[in-house]
């Protein structure tokens, strides 16, 4: 069975919060064009992005192969991640963006295409909504109409 491979960054924004899913390999911090993206993205729903409370969740977190790195674990890790951020910026609306970010945190193994714009609880008070990624974006700009139509249910 393959270990999964995925990373995340988790940004909080005023009342939201941007999970985005990110290239694997993508260990090095954002670009400035990314940061420009996730900024114009925060600005239109109205929220100022704090960039500086940005944090990166890399699966898997380490290299040891004695190390339980399965689907359960990384399930877990996310799960705490999400807490954290929580507990620290409070917020009630969430952006899931990417597969991964939609699937890890929803516990959906659905595609992508079947969350997309579809809003979900993922507790008390915190509605998600599910959308393509900033990287996707960046690559294929013609997605930021659709993106944008997938978040009118958090405006």
């Amino acid at each position: 069975m393959k270990k999964p491979q995925f990373s995340l960054s988790f940004t909080p924004a005023g009342d939201l919060l941007v999970v985005d899913s990110l290239p694997p390999h993508a260990r090095e911090a954002v670009g400035p064009e990314y940061q420009r993206l996730l900024a114009a993205l925060c600005r239109a729903m109205g929220a100022e992005v704090q960039l500086d409370a940005m944090r990166l969740h890399h699966w898997p977190m380490f290299a040891s192969s004695s190390l339980n790195q399965g689907g359960d674990e990384a399930q877990r890790a996310v799960r705490r991640q999400l807490d954290v951020m929580l507990k620290k910026h409070p917020a009630r609306r969430v952006l899931l963006l990417g597969e991964p970010a939609a699937q890890w945190l929803l516990e959906q193994d659905h595609s992508l295409e079947d969350m997309r714009g579809l809003t979900f609880t993922l507790r008390a008070g915190v509605s998600a909504v599910t959308s393509y990624s900033l990287m996707h974006m960046l690559k294929l700009p013609e997605f930021k109409a659709d993106c944008w139509r997938d978040l009118q249910p958090l405006l």
